[in-house]
């Protein structure tokens, strides 16, 4: 199996929290990934399980979660996620971009791996909100600059995004 004693929150610098973190699910998200064996917990479902009947349990907040199947598309995805170091570790050998993470990790897991979580789609938001890919080819968003100059931060050192 994979260790999983201290577990990983995972996900990209570009991803601005958007909303309170609903640390409850959060912590029960961890339980289920160790009472469940599995590789990861994704806690924003892009994707989430595809298949509603498969529900495994729920988090704290009223969502629910199901297994992310072998062989899904971006089953293996750089979403926010908890991460057991062991099996995050092997997916890193894969590939060192995060296309390669999504594309190669995904078939590749199939292989090695025990089984992904992910929480279901509803109810939305999920218990980790954030805005994706706030910067897109070198330039912000610009919902990342709405975001940003909300919070009073200077944007200036980069370029936004046409419209």
């Amino acid at each position: 199996g994979f260790d999983c004693d201290d577990p990983i929150l995972l996900m990209q610098e570009d991803f601005f929290i958007s909303e309170a973190v609903h640390g409850e699910a959060v912590e029960d998200a961890v339980q289920a990934l160790k009472q469940h064996g599995a590789g990861f917990f994704r806690l924003y479902p892009c994707p989430g399980p595809l298949d509603p009947g498969r529900v495994l349990g729920g988090l704290r907040g009223g969502w629910t979660y199901g297994p992310i199947l072998r062989g899904e598309a971006y089953r293996i995805s750089c979403q926010a996620a908890i991460w057991c170091p062991d099996y995050l570790s092997q997916i890193l050998r894969i590939g060192t971009s995060c296309s390669d993470f999504e594309l190669l990790g995904s078939p590749a897991s199939a292989v090695f791996d025990p089984v992904g979580l992910s929480v279901y789609r509803d109810p939305w938001p999920p218990p980790l909100t954030y805005l994706c890919s706030a910067i897109s080819r070198g330039k912000w968003s610009r919902n990342a600059v709405a975001m940003l100059r909300a919070e009073g931060l200077d944007v200036s050192a980069r370029a936004v995004e046409d419209a």
